[in-house]
């Protein structure tokens, strides 16, 4: 058990805000997240912390997390 998840678990009764848990996601996931938020969410995430569209940033982290995998997996290509 990691420190972050053993003092949730104590100070706070086992409830976890969403900046901790999205500590523990892979790009994947977080591609996934943001690929299923409503799109007026999508829209002013991508817009207030990115200055692009919804549509630029759900691609750009589906690249990233195709980035990541290549370079993780597929070694000498």
């Amino acid at each position: 058990m990691t420190l972050v998840v053993q003092h949730h678990k104590e100070k706070y009764n086992g409830q976890f805000p969403i900046w901790v848990i999205i500590e523990f996601f892979s790009m994947g996931m977080l591609s996934y997240l943001y690929a299923d938020l409503k799109s007026a969410d999508q829209k002013m995430i991508a817009k207030k912390s990115y200055h692009t569209s919804s549509v630029c940033l759900k691609s750009w982290l589906r690249c990233l997390t195709d980035l990541r995998n290549r370079c993780a997996h597929y070694r000498g290509i």
